[in-house]
């Protein structure tokens, strides 16, 4: 299972006190934004300390996309980003 840092600590992307949402989402990529809300007491609390990500619309942008809980691919797949990658990331350094 893939982790994020969030609040001092690695949290599982699939944890259930996390909550997603997006920000500045176009065709060609975007940012999500991750807040962990723990239990204290029997009171929710959100940690201010967020996590945050940008993801191209790329193959390996989709790839890491993967590894969000599934809700979160679906806010960006296929609505926003189409079915195929708009931008090509070439690491080859040529």
């Amino acid at each position: 299972m893939e982790q994020i840092y969030i609040a001092g600590q690695m949290v599982d992307l699939q944890d259930e006190r996390l909550s997603f949402r997006l920000d500045a989402v176009d065709r060609d990529g975007c940012q999500i934004k991750a807040q962990l809300t723990v239990d204290l007491g029997g009171a929710k609390y959100t940690i201010p300390e967020g996590h945050s990500e940008a993801l191209k619309n790329s193959e390996e942008g989709r790839q890491r996309l993967m590894s969000y809980p599934k809700q979160v691919q679906d806010w960006l797949i296929p609505n926003v980003w189409g079915e195929a990658p708009t931008v090509s990331e070439n690491r080859g350094g040529q």
